[in-house]
């Protein structure tokens, strides 16, 4: 059975692989380590943000690859490809 931190880096922080995923995504430029912070402090993980990933709960851990998955633009990865567009979007996350 998968975990959390199978889709996460233990090379980075909580807000490192948030800026990581980004970079993944082909964001360009990628976000700030700032604004990963920031956006971590949105989704309730604000508290996470400096901590390495082997110091997370599960709990976190699976937050923080949700987070990974959902914050930013996906249009930057599905733009080239008409067939992964999709009609739904997320403008916020509470």
């Amino acid at each position: 059975m998968p975990r959390p931190s199978d889709n996460l880096t233990v090379v980075h922080d909580a807000a490192g692989n948030l800026v990581w995923s980004d970079v993944l995504r082909g964001a360009r430029p990628p976000m700030s380590v700032d604004d990963a912070r920031r956006r971590l402090d949105e989704l309730g993980l604000g508290e996470v943000g400096a901590r390495s990933i082997p110091q997370l709960s599960g709990g976190e851990q699976m937050r923080l690859a949700f987070a990974c998955a959902a914050v930013g633009d996906p249009r930057s990865s599905s733009q080239t490809s008409p067939r992964h567009r999709s009609t739904v979007r997320v403008d916020t996350c509470s």
